[in-house]
């Protein structure tokens, strides 16, 4: 097999590669928007709001319940 060769198939590998990433990570975004959410640590409620484009932004009476919150919503 000539250099050119193995280039383009490495080049084909990669791409379909790529391609079968890009259409698996779309179903990682399924994070919770609505509804309410019980966590046994939280000593007071916490509002978790998303803009348009996801980012949560957390209201939390103490930094104990925000920083818990933040856990939730990164592990989401």
């Amino acid at each position: 097999m000539s250099i050119l060769k193995k280039y383009a198939v490495s080049v084909w590998l990669v791409l379909f590669a790529m391609i079968f990433v890009i259409s698996g990570c779309s179903s990682l975004n399924n994070y919770q928007t609505k509804g309410d959410v019980s966590l046994l640590p939280l000593k007071s409620k916490v509002r978790v709001l998303r803009d348009e484009k996801g980012m949560a932004y957390i209201y939390a009476d103490n930094i104990y319940d925000a920083i818990t919150a933040q856990g939730y919503v990164t592990a989401q």
